[in-house]
């Protein structure tokens, strides 16, 4: 009896099912070419079946697009509470000419299996763009500021986007593209976040620029810099010649950014408050961190391949225009310091021109705007440094066969995967004789990637060692001082904020280290050489030393000859005169 009420039940629940069906549809977003985006109505058809998963609709449609749905009908079952086996999901996407590939739909065919199976509609003035993994939550995609054209062109009110850090590339993507098109972007990590806003009436908050909270002044102390032959007033004016650099590229970045503009510039004075404290790298280094942002927004409206191209030929001429001055043992920090940044700007702007034309979105054009601009700063800075180096001057000096033979050795040592921008930077360097520069850059090769990874808890003790004897120069005593500086601002984080503090305190210390020693060395070589025009120089001025010397004795002996003539005339005897005859008168 048991068994025949347990079949009859099987057999309705299978009536039940075969009688159900389930749809729902909604416009996706999609780029169909770089400068153009596209919004496509994707339709879900929901019914009895076996657990199989199809898209329809396209010529063609790629492994990763048929994966995504796959995943999006398992995430969406999974999350209604119902069994994906006894259905046949076929997704529909209206677009029979062309080819669908990529896995960015996969968030909108889960919100939209969602609709169809709890039988709820969807709102209709939004979109959303977004992948989709097993765990429901949501992944990264590209092409943003195309899909948000579409969006606002087919007149919906906001779009979905993923969530990405503040303070990242991908963030600043978002906020220029919803600044520039005027379509608010809501960020969401999972499906029930983004289901929050899909259906009901939810409260739509467009996105701001979010910047670092203000580093807390009154409880920094001086910076307590010790340096041995530095000159610290052209360092200062390097410093205040970056933070004015960044305000006037942040203040021409247009009407579409008087938020961000006010809170970029609110940065800015906190940053020169930093640098007024003694910390004058550490200031004008987060100064120098905003202005990649303040040129992509300045420079975004109206972007086209072209006339990005064109702006990015301007940079690549203006890096290599700039010719270093003669180094001396008084200026050489100043010079070698921008060969370093130079060489950086080039090789950035050189690997932006060759990407940009493979860019398939305006968000591509976008990121290579950006790394251009970070190389354009750097080119700015080493001109900067140039330009102080030549007004410090000194006696000309070269590197001797050491410094040569040591940057060689250490070059050597590096493997073939090796291709940091330092280590690219120190190659280039190598082959254009900037030996120093090669130095430098494995100094900050071996800083950053040896404090990668450390653990901060074991590195305070480490700290003070490294920064004792970090006084030989302007550069290591002022990354000595930026090491107590984010130690100050640990104190007063939470614990997971102090570890990263002191982790960056670690590595700008292993550079102060490593470049303290660089310049003793550097030093020490100056000492005892010097360049093939300064020995001609030095030989000719020798020559000239000989012939006034043999003037000047010559002189002195031809005065002696004619003292001593005239005493040996004293010597000779005197000629007799005759007596002549008196005449007696009477």
């Amino acid at each position: 009896m048991k068994f025949l009420f347990a079949m009859l039940s099987l057999l309705l629940l299978a009536a039940s099912i075969s009688a159900q069906h389930y749809s729902a549809s909604i416009y996706a977003p999609a780029v169909i070419s770089v400068t153009n985006g596209t919004l496509t109505q994707v339709t879900v058809n929901i019914s009895s079946g076996n657990g199989q998963v199809v898209i329809k609709g396209p010529v063609n449609v790629g492994a990763s697009t048929q994966q995504s749905g796959q995943t999006a009908a398992q995430y969406a079952f999974a999350y209604t509470g119902m069994n994906l086996s006894l259905y046949n999901v076929t997704y529909f996407i209206n677009d029979t000419t062309g080819s669908v590939s990529g896995p960015s739909g996969g968030l909108a065919l889960t919100l939209l299996t969602i609709s169809a199976l709890e039988k709820k509609p969807l709102n209709s003035n939004f979109t959303v763009t977004g992948t989709i993994n097993p765990d429901g939550s949501v992944g990264l995609i590209g092409g943003v500021y195309n899909k948000a054209e579409a969006a606002k062109a087919g007149n919906l009110k906001y779009m979905l986007v993923p969530f990405t850090p503040p303070g990242s590339l991908e963030y600043l993507l978002y906020y220029v593209s919803q600044q520039n098109i005027g379509i608010p972007l809501i960020e969401v990590a999972n499906v029930s976040q983004a289901a929050a806003f899909a259906f009901g009436k939810p409260t739509i908050t467009a996105l701001t620029l979010n910047m670092p909270p203000y580093y807390k002044l009154s409880s920094l102390p001086r910076a307590n810099v010790t340096c041995t032959g530095c000159n610290f007033s052209e360092f200062a004016n390097l410093t205040n010649f970056t933070i004015e650099y960044v305000s006037k590229e942040i203040n021409v970045t247009g009407s579409g950014y008087v938020q961000a503009r006010a809170t970029m510039l609110g940065m800015l004075s906190n940053y020169s408050s930093i640098a007024s404290k003694g910390y004058l790298y550490t200031g004008a280094d987060l100064a120098f961190l905003e202005y990649p942002a303040a040129f992509t927004m300045a420079n975004s409206r109206g972007l086209t391949l072209e006339n990005a191209r064109t702006e990015l030929d301007s940079i690549s001429s203006y890096c290599t225009s700039l010719t270093a001055p003669q180094i001396t043992s008084q200026n050489y920090e100043y010079v070698i310091g921008g060969q370093l940044r130079q060489s950086w700007g080039e090789l950035t702007i050189n690997s932006s021109l060759q990407v940009l034309n493979s860019s398939e979105s305006i968000d591509g054009i976008l990121t290579n705007l950006y790394n251009s601009a970070s190389a354009y700063a750097w080119c700015s800075a080493a001109s900067k440094m140039y330009s102080v180096a030549a007004s410090i001057g000194g006696t000309p000096v070269g590197y001797p066969p050491n410094i040569r033979n040591e940057a060689q050795s250490e070059l050597n040592n590096l493997t073939i995967t090796d291709v940091s921008l330092y280590t690219t930077s120190a190659r280039m360097n190598y082959n254009e004789g900037n030996y120093g520069a090669v130095l430098y850059a494995l100094d900050y090769d071996r800083a950053f990637a040896a404090s990668a990874g450390n653990n901060a808890s074991s590195t305070e003790q480490k700290i003070g060692a490294l920064l004792v004897n970090s006084t030989h120069g302007v550069w290591p005593s002022q990354f000595a001082a930026q090491a107590d500086f984010y130690l100050s601002n640990a104190q007063s984080q939470n614990s997971s904020a102090q570890q990263g503090s002191i982790a960056s305190a670690y590595a700008v210390a292993l550079l102060a280290s490593g470049l303290d020693s660089t310049n003793r060395q550097l030093a020490a070589s100056f000492v005892y050489n010097v360049t093939g025009s300064q020995i001609a120089l030095q030989i000719s001025q020798l020559n000239q030393s000989i012939q006034n010397l043999y003037s000047t004795m010559l002189a002195i002996l031809i005065v002696l000859i004619i003292i001593l003539i005239m005493q040996l005339l004293q010597f000779l005897p005197k000629s007799s005169k005759p007596v002549g005859r008196r005449t007696h008168r009477r």
